[in-house]
């Protein structure tokens, strides 16, 4: 086993605040996704007729002007903003309702040891460590020898010491497979974007943790509490973990894992990140200059510094329309989705025509992270094919872009692992990698996701919307939200469980060294 990571990784900074949780602005307002249109759309809460104006005329939107695109404001956006805003406004109330009435199958789990995580994973962070450290001393020598400073052109030409990247027979040697090579470069005015590529290693977690952890999650989702009011019987609420994925998916902190989760991420998961996709988190400051120092390369010296402060970690469930909820043996439940209560007995539990809105497939999209895990827990399926488009240019219209990638009818890099040979995989990207995934044709597959964050890069540029500092926040919470990832900015907003969404008069500046 590999030496234990718990003491060699450095806590999380001291300005990381749990109390204080923000979001930026653009999440209440902006890429509000609609399942029937397959599209995204903004919209302020305030500005009817500027919504509809602008999507009457624009190209990819106009064949809705008229009654159609009213209704899909009225009965779809409105909806899709309120039930983002509502979400902030009682997240922590429903994750103490939580803790105070679920009745956990395995309490344990909650508690992260290195008996959870599988030994080839363990190998792995080892390995990870300890390319860090190497390239970190190689640096700190060649800083002595000039003194103080490094010559770009010498570093270059020895060794890229001057690169967050390793190279691909680097990444193997640590125990990745490389399912799409990086290529870094890319041509966006002849529709080739860059890609940081995708990785995967074969497990994170053991076994025996999986199947505990999808026996804790299907428990949850057919939990139900008694209405004091009505005396019925009803699910425990929880709160959809994002708008494109409708059903099947719970946030892990709202099942108690937000200390498991930060622990994992510090001393695990941040190391096995910084070689396998560092492009959106990790930064060297060339700026073309001859000479470089150590505040220059920090983040390569410092490499035990952790860089990814939050997180949000939550599953998502694809299922086919004939898969049956129940097992056909046993009875037991063995998905994740939840059905109207009406008709829960119906057809042995398995009757369609109640099921609540679920998903087969999701469509084009970056992810709202610096690095994300997606891990297959638990299912046996077909299709379900992951589809990879490269990244968002750094001044590039969001919308703009999926638009051109869904009409160039373009497949993508596809990466495919169907069914039981994918238990356990975590695949690994940046989280402004255009993605997708194809339809499951037969069977049920639920992957856990992780959306990793930096608070020092987010505070300079919402990744979303692409505000640089000062970036306007709403104040969300009181720390039982998981991690948005922001600490600086100017709040503009608050949300609070009494009032809801409310503007302030005046913006107020929010972090500790202020704004200026």
């Amino acid at each position: 086993m590999a030496q234990s990571a718990v003491t060699a990784m450095r806590p999380f900074s001291k300005d990381r605040h749990p109390g204080e949780q923000y979001v930026c602005l653009c999440r209440l307002n902006t890429d509000l996704f609609i399942n029937s249109e397959d599209k995204y759309f903004d919209y302020d809460g305030v500005n009817d007729d500027k919504f509809l104006a602008h999507y009457g005329q624009h190209e990819d939107y106009k064949h809705l002007a008229g009654p159609r695109l009213k209704e899909i404001l009225d009965e779809e956006v409105k909806p899709e903003r309120e039930g983002r805003i509502r979400k902030y406004q009682l997240a922590s109330k429903i994750g103490r309702y939580i803790a105070a009435e679920y009745k956990p199958l395995h309490p344990e789990l909650r508690e992260l040891s290195e008996e959870q995580l599988d030994s080839k994973f363990l190998e792995t962070v080892g390995k990870c460590r300890n390319l860090l450290r190497g390239r970190a001393a190689k640096i700190m020598e060649k800083l002595r020898a000039g003194g103080g400073v490094m010559k770009v052109e010498d570093a270059w030409s020895e060794e890229s010491l001057l690169s967050p990247h390793f190279s691909r027979e680097q990444l193997e040697d640590a125990g990745f497979t490389i399912y799409i090579p990086a290529d870094r470069e890319g041509d966006l005015l002849n529709g080739k974007r860059p890609t940081a590529g995708v990785s995967a290693l074969p497990n994170v977690f053991t076994k025996d943790f999986r199947e505990k952890l999808t026996a804790e999650l299907i428990n949850f989702s057919q939990f139900k509490v008694e209405n004091r009011e009505t005396n019925k019987e009803e699910f425990i609420p929880y709160t959809r973990p994002n708008n494109m994925n409708r059903n099947g998916g719970v946030l892990l902190y709202e099942l108690g894992f937000q200390a498991f989760l930060d622990k994992l991420l510090a001393d695990y998961l941040e190391p096995v990140l910084k070689v396998a996709v560092p492009d959106d988190f990790v930064e060297v400051r060339v700026d073309g200059k001859p000479e470089m120092d150590s505040h220059d390369l920090e983040d390569l010296i410092e490499w035990d510094t952790p860089l990814l402060d939050a997180n949000k970690v939550f599953t998502v469930a694809y299922q086919s329309q004939d898969y049956p909820d129940q097992h056909p043996g046993t009875g037991r439940w063995q998905t994740t989705l939840r059905r109207d209560l009406e008709d829960a007995t119906a057809a042995g539990g398995n009757a369609n025509k109640k099921l609540l809105p679920y998903d087969k497939a999701l469509s084009v999209h970056t992810d709202n992270s610096e690095a994300t895990i997606n891990l297959h827990l638990a299912g046996d399926w077909t299709g379900g094919d992951l589809h990879m488009f490269g990244k968002l240019g750094p001044d590039e219209n969001y919308n703009n872009a999926v638009t051109a990638i869904k009409a160039s009818g373009a497949d993508g890099m596809r990466f495919t692992r169907s069914g039981q040979d994918s238990l356990g995989l975590a695949v690994m990207h940046t989280g402004s990698e255009f993605h997708a995934a194809g339809p499951v044709n037969s069977g049920f597959r639920l992957n856990l996701v992780f959306w990793l964050r930096s608070s020092r890069f987010r505070n300079r540029r919402c990744p979303m919307c692409m505000k640089n500092a000062p970036v306007p926040l709403v104040r969300i919470g009181d720390g039982d939200l998981g991690g948005e990832g922001y600490s600086q900015g100017l709040e503009v907003g608050q949300i609070s469980t009494d009032n809801g969404f409310v503007l302030h008069a005046e913006p107020k500046v929010v972090g500790l060294s202020g704004l200026g």
